[in-house]
């Protein structure tokens, strides 16, 4: 556990929850770590819940692309948790909701990447 990202694993799958209102660069920057970090792990999938987040800058969009590619070049999954409308509407207007499998929950993200 560090102090931005709460980090969980059961069944092989990772489950990060951002835990901050307004996301930024070191956030960025922590995720990118973490997940790097999984990519040469026995993992089938990464939930990023952000049930607290209400901002998150349009770099941490490319980020979340760049670690999607990472992540599905080395076929785990990636599943996005939890986004408030804002967010939502962001991912829409630049079609990235069709890019990201997102789910309500990170239970119905669990249960979509395999888990038991």
């Amino acid at each position: 556990m560090n102090n931005l990202i709460d980090v969980e694993e059961k069944d092989s799958i990772v489950l990060l929850r951002m835990k901050d209102k307004e996301l930024g660069a070191e956030h960025a920057e922590e995720l990118s770590k973490i997940t790097a970090a999984r990519d040469n792990k026995n993992t089938k999938g990464v939930i990023i819940n952000f049930s607290v987040v209400y901002y998150m800058p349009s770099i941490f969009l490319s980020v979340l692309i760049e670690i999607m590619k990472k992540l599905k070049s080395k076929k785990i999954k990636l599943a996005l948790a939890e986004l408030n409308p804002k967010i939502l509407e962001i991912l829409h207007v630049t079609k990235l909701d069709t890019t990201f499998n997102i789910y309500n929950s990170s239970l119905e993200a669990y249960n979509a990447l395999g888990g038991s």
